[in-house]
This record gives C-alpha cells, structure tokens and sequence, in this order.
C-alpha cells in the first residue's frame, strides 16, 4: 500500500511531472488483454521454449515495470527533474512508436 500511497497521493512533485507519469501509466489499461492473449504463446509446440517463457514472464510483469519507473521518477524529482521527466518519457515514446505502426505501417 505504501506503493500505492506514493505513486497517486503524493503531491510533492510538480504537477506536470505526476501528469506526465500518469500518462506513462495508461498502458496498463491494456494489461488484461496482454495477459489472456499471453497464454496462446504456448499453441505452437515447435517454438523456442526459453524466448518464448521470457516473452511469457515480460508480458505478463510490465505493469510492474511502468509502476517502477514512476516510482523512481517520483523519487527522483528532488535531485534530477531531467532524469525524472526522462523515465516515464519511456514508455510514451513507446506507445506512440506502437500507435504510429498500427496506423502508418502497411
């Protein structure tokens, strides 16, 4: 719970810094559906199985990783406002590189 408390309660830090880390933190709106597509990784008995158990254990534990990353930029915030806007820069960039393929690609 002190996790959580720290994550979206606490209002020390700027305010576009706590926006900018809840935007970082949309993607694990998308983590249900991740998690119940993960398990068809193992349909295909002919593939790598240790890629596929790594592929498996990143698909299923990237909330934990978003959640980490806004911990750390809250943690941050003091000693390297940069290095606190760069973390959850992280996973933006990756949503809109995901976004930009979906509609532009192909």
């Amino acid at each position: 719970m002190k996790w959580f408390d720290y994550i979206f309660k606490n209002t020390e830090p700027p305010l576009w810094l706590r926006r900018l880390n809840y935007i970082s933190l949309a993607g694990v709106i998308a983590w249900p559906l991740a998690a119940f597509t993960s398990i068809f990784l193992y349909d295909n008995p002919n593939s790598d199985f240790p890629h596929r158990r790594l592929y498996f254990i990143l698909l299923n534990t990237y909330p934990l990783i978003l959640l980490i990353l806004s911990f750390l930029s809250f943690k941050l915030s003091r000693r390297s406002p940069v290095l606190a806007a760069i973390l959850p820069s992280i996973p933006i960039t990756a949503y809109a590189i995901v976004i930009g393929f979906m509609f532009f690609a192909g």
